[in-house]
C-alpha cells in the first residue's frame, strides 16, 4: 500500500503507526508542507493521513501551503472518495476542508486524559475494536466546534467533545495522539514553543515529570496504535480491491499518467479545484460529488466492511 502522509513539523510524523507500516511492507511518501514541500499528484496512493502540527486553522489565510492542503483533503475525500488518517491538526483539517469549523478551547487539553467510545464508535469498523474507555496523550488548544455534515462523533470527553469522528465510511479523525512513542514527549519538549506550552498547561513541575509519567502506558498506547491499524487496514481492504490494476500497473494498484487527476477505477479526468479559503463553509455530504459511480462503488463496500447494527453514520 502507498501511504501520503502529509506533515506540519519534522518531529509530527506517524510514530508508532510508521513503524507497523514499514513491518507490513506499506511504502510512505512524507511530504512537510511547514518546509516548503508540496503535495504531489495524488494518482498512486491508497490512503492519506495528516499528521499534527503547531499551526492553527483561523491562521490559514496567511499559510497558502495550508489552503492548498485543506483543497488535496477535500478533493481526496469529498471528490474522490478515498480514504483518510487525521491526527491531531490532521483531524482538525479534516473537518474545515469538509465545511466545519474549528476554533481555540476554553482551556487547552494537554497531557493523559480518558476518552470514551460513543454509541457510533461502537458500530465503527475501527473504534469497536478498541475499549469503551481508552486513556490518551492529548496535546491541543483548538477543537471541532461545529462537526462537517456527514460526520458522526465516535469517541468524546468533557474537555473535547469531537474526540474522534468520521465523515462517511472512509475518512477518520483524532484528536488524541494514538502514534505516540518512547521519543514522542522529550522530542517535544526540545522545541521551545512546545515546552512553553506543555509548562503552561500542567505547570512547570508536572511538565518536567511528564516523559516519566507517560512510560508506563507505551505498551497501552502501542497495542492500541496495532489494534487501530488492523482494523484500519481490515477496513480498507474492499476499497484496495477496487483499485487492482486494470492493464498497466503501479504500487498504488493503478497505472496513470504523471500529472492527471483521474478516478482510478473509471478513468474520468476531473479538474483539481482550488481550495478557497474564503469559501471554507461548504458542507458536502459524503459521496455528493466528484465520480459519483466509483464513489458509491467505494462508499457501498466500505459499508460492507461495517459491522452490521448500530449507528452505521451518513
Amino acid at each position: 500500500m502507498n501511504i501520503l502522509v502529509l506533515q506540519h513539523l519534522a518531529i509530527e510524523h506517524p510514530g508508532s503507526l510508521r513503524d507497523l507500516w514499514a513491518a507490513a511492507g506499506h511504502r510512505l511518501t512524507a511530504i512537510e508542507l511547514d518546509a516548503g514541500e508540496t503535495i504531489p499528484p495524488l494518482e498512486g496512493f491508497d490512503l492519506m493521513v495528516a499528521m499534527g502540527g503547531p499551526q492553527d486553522l483561523w491562521d490559514k489565510d496567511a499559510l497558502p501551503w495550508m489552503c492548498a492542503e485543506l483543497a488535496a483533503i477535500r478533493h481526496w475525500v469529498a471528490d474522490l472518495g478515498r480514504p483518510y488518517l487525521g491526527i491531531c491538526l490532521g483531524h482538525q483539517l479534516l473537518a474545515e476542508a469538509l465545511g466545519g469549523h474549528v476554533a481555540p478551547m476554553a482551556r487547552p487539553e494537554v497531557g493523559l486524559a480518558e476518552v470514551t467510545r460513543t454509541a457510533a464508535g461502537a458500530a465503527d469498523p475501527i473504534f469497536a475494536t478498541l475499549p469503551e474507555r481508552l486513556t490518551t496523550f492529548q496535546c491541543h488548544g483548538a477543537e471541532i466546534r461545529d462537526l462537517p455534515a456527514g460526520a458522526v462523533i465516535l469517541a468524546e470527553n468533557a474537555a473535547c467533545p469531537t474526540q474522534a469522528i468520521r465523515w462517511g465510511h472512509h475518512a477518520w479523525g483524532l484528536k488524541f495522539h494514538v502514534e505516540i512513542t518512547e521519543t514522542t514527549v522529550a522530542d517535544w519538549q526540545a522545541i521551545p514553543a512546545y515546552a512553553a506550552s506543555l509548562r503552561e498547561a500542567l505547570g512547570a513541575a508536572r511538565a518536567a515529570t511528564l516523559v516519566k509519567e507517560v512510560a508506563p502506558l507505551l505498551p497501552a498506547f502501542r497495542a492500541s496504535a496495532a489494534a487501530m491499524d488492523r482494523a484500519l487496514q481490515a477496513a480498507l481492504a474492499p476499497e484496495r480491491a477496487l483499485n487492482a490494476p486494470l492493464g498497466g500497473t503501479r504500487a498504488g494498484g493503478y497505472h496513470v499518467g504523471p500529472g492527471s487527476d483521474r478516478s482510478p477505477r473509471l478513468g474520468h479526468r476531473r479538474p483539481h479545484r482550488p481550495h478557497d479559503c474564503r469559501r471554507d463553509r461548504r458542507n458536502p455530504r459524503p459521496g455528493a460529488r466528484g465520480d459519483r459511480a466509483s464513489g458509491r462503488r467505494r462508499h457501498g463496500a466500505l459499508r460492507r466492511a461495517l459491522p452490521q447494527g448500530g449507528d452505521r453514520g451518513p
